[in-house]
């Protein structure tokens, strides 16, 4: 655990901007406010290659850990091999990424398949394949 002063909170690769957190979201409830949390932020070192599989959500779960398992002067190791954007390219979705070597030798890996949920409800702004 690092103090966010020295490791800064890990949104490097965050792509869908309106769902990044900011100064016009809304202030913690006072029940929250007033304790320390949140506070800190993380770093992870590991040699396992992972493969993370999802949709929108799991895509930015894994911009946070690629962000995590980097680290600051790393950030080039992370290429997006296919990317989807939306109509003005205000954003986009990352349909293939890879994040290697990561800190500690291992991989890390993110494959957007919601067209295996449902392709019956698949809307053009899902498709990745």
């Amino acid at each position: 655990l690092h103090d966010p002063e020295d490791v800064p909170y890990p949104n490097k690769f965050l792509s869908v901007v309106p769902y990044m957190c900011g100064s016009d979201k809304a202030d913690l409830p006072p029940s929250l406010s007033g304790r320390a949390i949140l506070n800190f932020t993380t770093t992870i070192a590991t040699d396992l290659k992972i493969v993370h599989l999802g949709d929108s959500l799991g895509q930015q779960f894994v911009q946070g850990f690629d962000a995590s398992v980097l680290g600051k002067g790393y950030e080039s190791n992370r290429v997006v091999l296919q990317e989807y954007f939306y109509d003005g390219k205000i954003y986009s979705h990352n349909c293939l990424s890879v994040a290697a070597p990561i800190r500690g030798g291992g991989i890390s890996s993110y494959w957007r398949v919601t067209d295996l949920l449902s392709k019956h409800n698949r809307r053009k702004e899902a498709a990745c394949a």
